[in-house]
């Protein structure tokens, strides 16, 4: 647990870059009622900076976070776990290690043939992954990390929708699952090309960050 903690460090000092974002123009049918919000405000997420929105079947709440509304009856706030300063603390759920573990990830690449393209990624976001397990593996904890070229790993990657993609989301994880478990899927945006291998790792890294465990930071001011 204790080199579990560190990793939350290690997101913030390393990945400097924010990797989650929206547009401020949500339609109506984005927003979230008022009880939901309530429960959202309660397990300490932040609403200010970046509204709440309805996303598949439960809400992205601080720009990449995924939530069912389950989760958000029987999540309890972890204030007492945030490490100062840093820009992800730990939640009540975190990966279980017992002495060592390696944590599988798949991407999908994009391919063309019969003249259909498939959904996936492009070349570079394998390098991204690639680069982003690098960043981990690098800090010789008791949690690695390895690429697999099939589906069905602990920690599968997927398209946004094209939707999602217009609404300026980066990409979404969810956290750990009650038995210690990774959370399984991240959805990124597949149209980041353009930020380049460091920056796509930034935000897979990121996201890779919840699946094991950590949410944001305090916000000051």
């Amino acid at each position: 647990m204790k080199n579990l903690r560190i990793i939350a460090a290690i997101v913030a000092v390393t990945f400097a870059v924010q990797s989650c974002d929206q547009s401020d123009n949500l339609a109506p049918t984005d927003e979230v009622s008022s009880e939901v919000m309530s429960m959202i405000i309660n397990n300490g997420f932040d609403v200010n900076n970046q509204a709440p929105i309805t996303f598949d079947n439960g809400y992205l709440v601080e720009g990449d976070i995924y939530v069912t509304e389950d989760q958000l009856r029987t999540m309890k706030p972890q204030n007492s776990l945030r490490l100062a300063s840093e820009e992800q603390y730990s939640t009540d759920n975190l990966v279980s290690v017992s002495g060592s573990r390696n944590i599988s990830l798949y991407i999908p690449v994009a391919s063309t043939g019969r003249g259909k393209k498939t959904a996936g990624f492009s070349a570079i976001y394998v390098a991204a992954l690639d680069e982003a397990i690098a960043r981990y593996n690098a800090q010789n904890l008791n949690v690695t990390m390895s690429r697999v070229t099939s589906s069905g790993a602990d920690i599968d990657f997927t398209r946004l929708s094209k939707r999602d993609e217009r609404r300026d989301i980066l990409g979404s994880a969810g956290f750990p699952t009650n038995s210690g478990d990774p959370y399984g899927n991240i959805r990124m945006s597949g149209v980041l090309d353009g930020l380049g291998i460091d920056g796509i790792a930034t935000i897979m890294a990121h996201e890779m960050g919840h699946c094991i465990g950590f949410r944001h930071g305090p916000v000051e001011g």
